[in-house]
């Protein structure tokens, strides 16, 4: 929808991701976003100490792109940093529609029974209702 907007001519404000490349975005008047990096390890670290360390703890992300990926490795570092020795599941994109990422988070849970929590990059609906 943004893009469309730029080309319409219309001012936009992105939100959401930071867009760290302005030039492959002409009429993109500005953005506001979070810290990517310090919610991930502010997330990984405040879930650490609340789980005690117990696992396995899965990592998701909607689709595999490159702002999400720096939150679930920023996630997974600061977590296994409190954790060491703790399993955190391989990062798994999980979809961008519900219709497929409901199957794929059941099928996370399904291969790990003894799953303590879920970390997603996403709409968390991805997951609710599953356990």
């Amino acid at each position: 929808a943004g893009i469309t907007a730029i080309n319409k001519g219309i001012p936009v404000v992105g939100d959401h991701v930071p867009v760290l490349d302005r030039e492959n975005v002409p009429g993109l008047v500005a953005w506001s976003a979070p810290d990517i990096i310090e919610f991930a390890r502010n997330a990984g670290i405040a879930m650490a100490e609340k789980l005690e360390c117990a696992g396995p703890v899965a990592n998701s992300q909607s689709q595999l792109a490159e702002n999400e990926s720096v939150i679930t490795d920023n996630f997974r570092e600061a977590f296994l940093g409190v954790c060491p020795d703790t399993e955190v599941l391989e990062t798994r994109a999980l979809g961008l529609e519900l219709s497929d990422s409901i199957p794929n988070a059941a099928a996370i849970i399904t291969a790990h029974p003894d799953l303590e929590r879920k970390r997603s990059r996403g709409n968390c609906n991805r997951w609710n209702g599953l356990h």
